[in-house]
């Protein structure tokens, strides 16, 4: 009968572990471009509430009037800005909660018809001056990342 070598399968086992483990905590791709992020961060509070606030409207506009082009690169330049305002840094949102969130957002978006998600995101264009104005910016930060989503299935 054939000896087993027992240290030889734990370490074995224990290296499949290892990397398993270290996989499942890398970050996923950051959401926000480090251009955006560097913009942002280079930004004072001040600058970036008065920025914030002129781009939260300009959006609004721009859902209301159908121009919905740079929709997707101007929601992820609020969310940047919320996220500096609420936490005092901009990151790259290379967490895999947010990532699962705008994944979920997405997959929920695509069951509707184009006019239920232009509709939707009115909606949140509205609501989000409403948590901006106040200071809610981790709210805010949320709609606006919602705004990303849809945006990101009205322009693939």
């Amino acid at each position: 009968m054939r000896r087993v070598c027992w240290s030889g399968w734990v370490s074995a086992a224990l290296l499949v572990v290892f990397v398993l483990v270290v996989s499942a905590c890398t970050p996923s791709e950051p959401l926000v471009p480090e251009t955006i992020q560097q913009t942002v961060n280079t930004d004072d509070r001040e600058r970036n509430y008065d920025l914030a606030w002129q781009e939260i409207r300009s959006m609004a506009g721009d859902i209301e009037r159908g121009d919905l082009d740079s929709l997707t690169e101007d929601s992820l330049v609020v969310v940047s800005r919320m996220e500096r305002l609420e936490t005092g840094v901009a990151s790259g949102l290379s967490d895999r909660q947010t990532a699962s969130q705008v994944a979920e957002w997405e997959q929920d978006m695509m069951t509707k018809t184009m006019d239920e998600r232009i509709r939707r995101l009115a909606e949140l264009a509205g609501l989000l001056p409403q948590l901006f104005d106040p200071g809610e910016f981790a709210e805010a930060r949320l709609v606006a990342l919602e705004i990303h989503a849809i945006a990101r299935t009205v322009n693939p």
